[in-house]
């Protein structure tokens, strides 16, 4: 909304709207990640360096240094976003030569802010980086992490990591249409903001020239990148929403004002839509695109009996837990108030198994049978896309109430059919 100052109100309401019913931006901010984060301080940074193209007063100064400092707290892709914002500063002077733009340009006027503005507002963002760097000045070796991120960021970057969309790649490659596929799919505000771009080029103000590059400019830098987690989307897509606001309050004149609102209107509709569908009904969908590396419901059926045990007798979190997958994301959140869990992962098991709660992969069910002591209720359940069945094993001692539900399970005795199956 405070971008309402640079491209009006009517276009900033627009764009809040479009963005606040977005499949993309509701979906990931569910997750509680730092993208939310990073496309929070890219905003207010982007916000900053309008600010100081049109007024430059210590206000503007401190938003920018601080969506700065955010960004740089949060992810080590905010040198793609300042290095696009200089580039499109240095594209925008020369089209502005080229195609004077209607209105006041973007050109940096007289700055109202003195260095006893700068000086303490650069000094605490340095402390800020520091201080949250270093582990609160208990480890100052992380400081290297400043540049050795970026070693690691370019390798995962080139290499994917298993992340690579190549279905989607143009001629060839480099270049890939993913993040478009997944805008056409999801993302139709955003489509008419893409295709605002080029409006925005030949007729209209700076400032909607600067958000029009470097939305641009974003969505082909990370089109270029072979690395792709569809979240990544909601670091490059708000530009596109305010570009789409402006088109439509851009029309004046009856009806073509209605028949802009209406388009809009009708594209964040589906937007809803989407955003309904994907959060209450196929947030698990592996069918789904945004749906990725995600906890299928069917986790429940596991965590449940250890949830009821604990809201029974709180001595329960407590419990024993062993945990023997590889890929375990995000038990430990989810199980965050249990103390006394151990994360084996797939390899270093202790020779005897005898957790409250025990959980594996299926293919390795032999081997934590032959390390089991005690008697055991048997649970196969599906934990995310692209990994195994995993199969947990409880305590009958711990969890008496999974009699008549689960079968038993001892090395030694007979298994019993279950008289009754979860739903």
């Amino acid at each position: 909304l405070a971008y309402g100052r640079f491209l009006g109100k009517a276009a900033a309401y627009w764009a809040a709207l479009a963005m606040a019913l977005s499949p993309a931006y509701i979906f990931y901010a569910r997750y509680s990640i730092h993208e939310s984060w990073f496309a929070f301080f890219n905003i207010l940074f982007v916000l900053g360096i309008l600010g100081l193209s049109k007024r430059g007063t210590s206000t503007d100064l401190r938003i920018t240094f601080s969506g700065l400092t955010g960004m740089i707290l949060t992810k080590e892709t905010y040198i793609i976003h300042v290095g696009s914002l200089l580039l499109t500063l240095l594209l925008l002077l020369a089209w502005n030569r080229l195609f004077p733009p209607r209105g006041p340009s973007v050109h940096f006027p007289p700055q109202k802010w003195s260095r006893q503005d700068l000086l303490p507002t650069a000094a605490f963002c340095i402390f800020l980086i520091v201080f949250f760097y270093s582990g609160n000045f208990y480890c100052w070796e992380s400081l290297h992490g400043l540049w050795k991120t970026h070693t690691i960021w370019i390798r995962t970057g080139l290499e994917a990591s298993g992340h690579a969309k190549k279905t989607y790649d143009l001629f060839g490659g480099p270049l890939n249409w993913y993040w478009l596929a997944l805008m056409l799919r999801y993302e139709w505000p955003a489509i008419l903001g893409l295709a605002a771009c080029f409006w925005c080029l030949t007729k209209v103000r700076s400032p909607l020239r600067l958000l029009a590059i470097y939305g641009a400019g974003l969505l082909l830098a990370y089109s270029l990148i072979s690395y792709k987690t569809p979240w990544c989307i909601i670091a490059f897509l708000w530009p596109f929403h305010l570009l789409a606001g402006s088109l439509v309050a851009s029309f004046r004149r009856l009806p073509s004002r209605e028949i802009a609102a209406a388009a809009l209107a009708l594209a964040i509709g589906f937007s809803a839509h989407r955003t309904i569908q994907l959060n209450f009904l196929d947030y698990d969908n592996e069918r789904e695109p945004y749906v990725y590396v995600q906890t299928y419901r069917d986790i429940n059926r596991f965590l449940h009996p250890i949830f009821e045990a604990a809201k029974t007798d709180p001595a329960m979190f407590g419990m024993r837990g062993e945990i023997l997958l590889a890929s375990y994301y995000p038990l430990p959140w989810i199980l965050g108030d249990f103390w006394n869990i151990a994360w084996f992962g797939e390899k270093n098991w202790p020779s005897v198994l005898t957790g409250d709660f025990i959980v594996g992969d299926l293919s390795k069910r032999h081997q934590i049978l032959d390390r089991l002591r005690g008697n055991y209720f048997e649970l196969q359940f599906r934990f995310r896309d692209a990994q195994e069945t995993s199969v947990a094993f409880f305590r009958e001692e711990t969890f008496p109430n999974l009699r008549d539900q689960l079968p038993r399970v001892n090395p030694s005795l007979p298994q019993q059919t279950p008289k009754a199956l979860p739903p």
